[in-house]
């Protein structure tokens, strides 16, 4: 195994719609890719690209990424999302450097390969990065970990995700219920990069905000997903998780506000 690597797709049997164009396009803009794939879900099968499908019917989210870590033999990991589709070439020299630092360094955890929202002190060691440091959060430790494409120290996630029920609830409390030990590690952040006005990392190249309409959110395939496949050669059948126009997702937003404001 390359560098002791692996990368993980994290996934469920429900978004097995977003496999195929996900993988196509990691092939095409990662096509020598030296590191074993490895997709997490709960008991679909998956043959039109090679990757190693780890199946687990865990109830709880973090036990079943757990359980796919466990089966993962490496020490590092690279996590990534079914919906997080890439546009252009990944910067594989960058991750190679990252690996190289958690290897030299046994007190980084983390490189998140995007800007994670309210950390911005300078990295001494490193310029492409911010370190995240706890205190700059209103609440400590927030988004310290949480699911944008990473590479993680497998111990530390491990331990992180272990009885989380859902991603929200790892972003906002998994940090706090790590060991000191963790605690006291480093988590870096890439700083932000700008493409055609979306927030973007530039080493994986993957949207970030979902009112740019890619990706799935709430369960639905967002708009602009058919024009990035349909530039892109793949074919995607959209009725299975059903498709959320912009102006619908607009009104879902402006109602949830709403709702917000009358249950404070």
């Amino acid at each position: 195994m390359s560098n002791n690597c692996a990368i993980l797709v994290n996934s469920c049997d429900k978004y097995a719609e977003a496999w195929y164009p996900f993988f196509t396009l990691l092939k095409k803009y990662w096509p020598d890719c030296p590191y074993p794939m490895y997709l997490n879900t709960e008991t679909y099968s998956y043959t039109q690209h090679p990757v190693t499908v780890l199946n687990s019917t865990e109830s709880l989210w973090g036990n079943r990424l757990y359980q796919a870590l466990i089966q993962i033999d490496c020490e590092y990991v690279i996590v990534l999302l079914e919906d997080f589709f890439i546009r252009k070439p990944v910067d594989a020299e960058e991750i190679a450097n990252c690996i190289e630092r958690m290897r030299s360094n046994s007190d980084i955890s983390v490189f998140y390969f995007s800007r994670i929202t309210g950390y911005k002190s300078e990295s001494t060691e490193y310029s492409k990065y911010y370190q995240m440091n706890p205190e700059e959060q209103p609440k400590p430790g927030r988004y310290m970990i949480n699911c944008q494409a990473a590479i993680w120290r497998k111990s530390v996630l491990m331990e992180a995700v272990k009885n989380i029920p859902s991603p929200w609830e790892l972003e906002e409390n998994a940090f706090a219920k790590l060991s000191e030990k963790f605690k006291q590690t480093k988590y870096y952040c890439l700083k932000n990069t700008w493409y055609d006005n979306i927030r973007d990392s530039d080493v994986f190249s993957y949207v970030l905000v979902r009112e740019k309409g890619y990706g799935i959110w709430q369960s639905k395939w967002l708009w602009n997903n058919k024009k990035l496949f349909k530039k892109e050669g793949i074919k995607v059948n959209f009725k299975n998780l059903g498709y959320l126009p912009h102006w619908k997702y607009k009104l879902t937003k402006i109602t949830q506000r709403i709702k917000g404001v009358f249950t404070k």
